[in-house]
């Protein structure tokens, strides 16, 4: 189905932009307009609605949309503001089935995946024709919950490469790498209970996170040629991983303190890890980084001490820019989320309304930042930190399962961890763990 958007709204921000100037105070600054859409067939009662997660060079948008009967969908926006929306054909149809589209890449291919009538879960890559081709990485599992999952807002490169995670016929996760043309590579980071692979840049360069043998999540980069590297954010943390990763190998991703609450970094290609708050970032789910572009810009939400959530920008040279989208609700889990900036400086997202629904949206004018005038926030700069471990060579190419391990079992549903939250995932409709992240 292809529909046309009608009565686009474009907002600029005014009083929601909270760190405002006049053009006195600075006249080549630029305050970022909104559009925003509705994809046709979304919800619109509590939970659901339309998710907007990455956004790729030409501006084209991708996402997924939670119908009134809780099922999902796929869609595709184009820098026009044409809506195609896409199911794939073997996907179920009941509550919580159905299509889930997370990432796009520069010629329009979409990676995501369905969950069929019967609970299990697949991958597909659709073209940028709409032809749409299935895949399961070799060792997933047939039962319910268990399956293939690309699951992350930058988990297909330009030139079609997907990576993700599968979950076994034990309920252990393991990350993977599908090439173009269909070839598979399982992997594990040695020696650990558990690998989740999130994102992959240009080069092939796949990061994401691990969970080691004293159940703690942790960051890997994995290597074109199948090293990995280990890292670790420094400080007394609870765990940490990586959600995206730029083409020159800039990283961001999460941090838990002691109370669970999530904080952002960013890792340097050289292991250099800066840990960082926008101002108004509260106690409550805190901070997320969803993306670093090309310019190393960071884009992200906050929830604040009200449970509100905001965006942000982050700047390469660390200031911040907080918005909030017009229309955004201001209650407990409302507000803007942010997903994806692309290296053109636009981003996408959704709002939640005051009926905690989703809405779509399109923010430009986060360009020539260094113009733009500076909110102060939490900037916490570690210098340089040696805290990886020695690059380990991966399994050989393979499509065997690498060999199991006794202990830890990560499934989706559960978490032997009682207080640990489930990993941020984005758009808040799929996680590994005991709850939806919203």
């Amino acid at each position: 189905m292809r529909y046309r958007e009608s009565g686009l709204l474009v907002f600029t921000v005014m009083a929601g932009f909270l760190c405002a100037a006049t053009a006195a105070d600075n006249p080549h600054s630029r305050k970022p307009r909104f559009v925003k859409f509705d994809v046709p067939g979304a919800g619109t009662g509590y939970g659901q609605g339309t998710i907007p997660i990455d956004i790729n060079p030409a501006g084209e948008v991708t996402g997924t949309i939670i119908d009134a009967n809780n099922a999902l969908h796929g869609f595709v926006r184009d820098k026009r503001g044409e809506i195609t929306v896409f199911d794939d054909p073997n996907a179920g149809t009941s509550s919580g089935q159905g299509t889930y589209s997370y990432a796009i890449n520069a010629e329009g291919a979409v990676t995501g995946f369905y969950t069929d009538a019967s609970g299990v879960n697949h991958g597909y890559v659709r073209s940028a024709r709409g032809e749409i081709t299935n895949f399961d990485a070799p060792d997933a599992g047939t039962g319910s919950g268990q399956g293939t999952f690309p699951l992350g807002q930058e988990n297909i490169n330009a030139s079609g490469a997907v990576a993700g995670e599968y979950i076994d016929s034990n309920d252990n996760v393991h990350g993977f790498v599908r090439d173009s043309g269909g070839a598979f590579e399982e992997f594990d980071v040695p020696g650990e209970l558990g690998t989740a692979a999130y994102a992959i840049n240009a080069p092939g360069t796949t990061t994401g996170y691990y969970i080691d043998s004293n159940d703690i999540l942790l960051g890997f980069v994995r290597s074109s040629k199948g090293q990995f590297t280990r890292f670790v954010v420094p400080g007394p943390i609870q765990g940490c991983g990586a959600e995206y990763i730029n083409n020159a190998g800039w990283i961001i991703g999460w941090w838990w303190d002691a109370n669970f609450v999530n904080h952002g970094f960013v890792r340097d290609p050289h292991g250099k890890i800066t840990k960082f708050d926008p101002p108004g970032s509260g106690t409550g789910t805190g901070t997320i980084a969803w993306s670093i572009n090309d310019q190393e810009v960071i884009s992200g939400q906050y929830q604040d001490a009200s449970g509100m959530f905001h965006g942000f920008v982050r700047t390469a040279d660390g200031r911040f820019i907080e918005y909030d989208v017009p229309g955004a609700g201001i209650g407990l889990y409302q507000g803007t989320e942010p997903s994806v900036m692309n290296n053109a400086g636009v981003v996408s997202g959704a709002y939640v309304d005051e009926n905690t629904a989703s809405h779509g949206f399109v923010a430009y004018g986060f360009t020539n930042l260094d113009t733009l005038p500076e909110v102060g926030g939490a900037l916490d700069d570690q210098g340089l930190i040696n805290v990886e471990s020695a690059t380990t060579q991966a399994p050989n190419w393979t499509t065997q399962r690498p060999e199991p391990k006794s202990g830890r079992v990560i499934a989706k549903g559960q978490d032997a961890r009682e207080s640990r939250p489930a990993p941020p995932t984005p758009g808040g409709i799929f996680a590994i763990g005991p709850d939806n992240w919203r």
